[in-house]
């Protein structure tokens, strides 16, 4: 296990079984979440977490990672280098820096609001509505 090999076995816990409740009290209480994937097709992650007021970081790896749209676009986070001197420094610059730690987290639940399944539901029913092939199924 890396967290072994790297002498971090003390520092990094790895939790099964958690419930749904549990998983959302741990983003509320961390400080940030780093999501280094090099590919990473949603990232419903950095959803989840700006829900809860987490600024995020993410890598700008190229290919198959929607990440730093969602961060560019949501403004929730920092989109950091794909290499381990950069991504410290960018997490030690969120995590010292209060007004941008608060910006981040502002606009981050902000845009996870506009993303509640609720309103992806509406959204999505008002486009089958307006379909033809809709109205003539519902007939």
């Amino acid at each position: 296990m890396l967290s072994k090999e790297f002498g971090l076995k003390e520092e990094v816990r790895f939790l099964t079984g958690v419930s749904d409740n549990e998983i959302v009290d741990k983003l509320k209480s961390a400080k940030l979440l780093v999501l280094p994937s090099r590919r990473e097709g949603q990232g419903i992650v950095l959803l989840e977490a700006m829900a809860a007021g987490t600024p995020v970081i993410v890598t700008n790896s190229p290919g198959m990672n929607a990440c730093p749209e969602i961060v560019a676009e949501s403004g929730g986070g920092l989109i950091s280098e794909p290499n381990s001197s950069k991504l410290a420094k960018d997490m030690d610059l969120l995590l010292e820096d209060d007004m941008l730690w608060e910006s981040c987290s502002k606009a981050g639940v902000g845009y996870a609001e506009k993303h509640d399944w609720n309103i992806i539901t509406e959204e999505c029913e008002k486009i089958y509505e307006s379909s033809n092939r809709w109205k003539l199924w519902r007939r």
